[in-house]
């Protein structure tokens, strides 16, 4: 049984009488026990639905479209957290005073499907598995950093088996598309223990549509965890000639590829980033696996709107993480600078809340791109890199652009790839 939280106006939920605060019982007569149950139950013709309200049952017999949503909405859910200690879990890297949410391990395959956050599924059990196949709950993310029995036990920090390619082999078996990841940590589970990794999991490529290779993210808040080595420039470059021998021994089942590299190795280690086709129907956006060549991409298109001379002058500045400084130097600025009466300052923002070893815009923090803004001289409106606020509109450290705007005394906005806002 779930709450309803809203009905939309003028819905086929608002046109039978189910309102706000009625509890879903179930759905053609089975019980529904999270928003997953009702998507699955509720998509035929002809659904009888069960509310409780008062204490009293109500039912509804509702005629619709199978594609037809219902508009309804409901109260979140306590999601399953994680029981692992990873020795590199970033969650335990955090310092106090920011978002809440982001202190919660999610462990929970249910997000995965929603949302495609990345689970281990070390605390997935059996049953779960037999849910996610008997409705389809695909495609799922899975963290599988390691397939050695013993390394994977030291780095998750689990004392027992969790049969990581049993269940996989079986949302194989069960054609449940899957996609998967390794966080890297130099010393740890690279070298012939990463080979084995892939190789065990390209075993299952029918439906394990690729793997993301991603290097460990490592902040200044580490005092009593375990020593883990940071990814070096020349390391970097040694993952780029591994990358291109994995394109030739691990093809995907359809030909493309399997093993995508993030980002980050290209720009540690002083190279461009792959053309489009490296990133086929890019399968892991999300999680950094192609994001540059998208700003790339997408800005290319834009530049040809560019205009050529503005009716009046303009100011902007545009802040970025330390990660992105050469391609906004290579790419955007010089756009920007042939339009006639357009002026764009570059303000690089150091990330002094959680390390300067954390070089991603998205993590920046309020507080360093306040200290950054008052430092810098800024010029003009401030626009504020794209993926750095939560859905919800904040920062890490809990607070809004509008913050930033008043204890600077500047309008500040994000731009979010929307090129046209950046002189309009």
């Amino acid at each position: 049984m779930i709450e309803i939280k809203d009905v939309e106006k003028d819905s086929i939920a608002s046109e039978v009488g189910i309102e706000p605060g009625d509890k879903l019982v179930s759905v053609n007569g089975c019980g529904v026990s999270d928003i997953i149950d009702y998507r699955f139950l509720a998509t035929d013709d002809s659904v009888d639905v069960v509310i409780k309200r008062n204490n009293q049952e109500v039912s509804f017999e509702i005629e619709k479209h199978p594609d037809d949503d219902m508009g309804i909405s409901f109260v979140p859910k306590q999601y399953k957290s994680c029981c692992n200690k990873c020795v590199f879990c970033y969650v335990d890297q955090l310092p106090a005073g920011m978002r809440l949410s982001l202190y919660f391990r999610d462990g929970d395959y249910r997000l995965s499907f929603l949302h495609g956050n990345f689970v281990t599924l070390t605390n997935t059990s059996w049953k779960e598995l037999e849910r996610i196949v008997r409705q389809r709950l695909s495609p799922i993310y899975i963290s599988i950093h390691v397939t050695d029995p013993e390394t994977r036990k030291f780095m998750l920090g689990i004392d027992f088996d969790d049969d990581i390619l049993k269940k996989i082999a079986y949302l194989d078996e069960n054609n449940i598309e899957m996609h998967s990841q390794v966080v890297l940590c130099p010393g740890m589970n690279d070298g012939d223990i990463l080979e084995n990794t892939i190789k065990d999991i390209w075993n299952y490529r029918k439906n394990v549509r690729s793997m993301a290779v991603v290097p460990i993210g490592l902040t200044k808040h580490r005092d009593g965890l375990t020593k883990i080595d940071p990814v070096t420039p020349d390391y970097a470059r040694e993952m780029l000639k591994n990358g291109a021998k994995w394109d030739t021994e691990f093809p995907r089942s359809d030909g493309k590829r399997f093993v995508y590299l993030s980002d980050e190795w290209y720009i540690m280690a002083g190279e461009p980033v792959p053309e489009e086709e490296y990133y086929d129907e890019f399968p892991q956006l999300d999680n950094g696996i192609g994001l540059v060549r998208e700003f790339i991409s997408e800005l290319d298109k834009a530049k040809t709107k560019f205009p050529d001379r503005l009716n009046e002058p303009k100011e902007i500045t545009l802040v970025t993480g330390t990660l992105a400084e050469g391609i906004l130097n290579e790419q955007l600025l010089p756009a920007l600078e042939k339009i006639e009466n357009l002026r764009v300052k570059l303000l690089v923002a150091k990330n002094t809340f959680l390390g300067e070893s954390v070089t991603i815009a998205g993590l920046l923090s309020a507080q360093d791109l306040i200290r950054t803004l008052q430092e810098g001289d800024p010029i003009g409106e401030v626009f504020l890199p794209p993926r750095i606020l939560n859905s919800d509109g904040f920062f890490l450290d809990n607070m809004r652009p509008e913050d930033i705007s008043k204890v600077c005394g500047l309008p500040v906005q994000v731009y979010n790839n929307d090129f046209h806002s950046l002189y309009s």
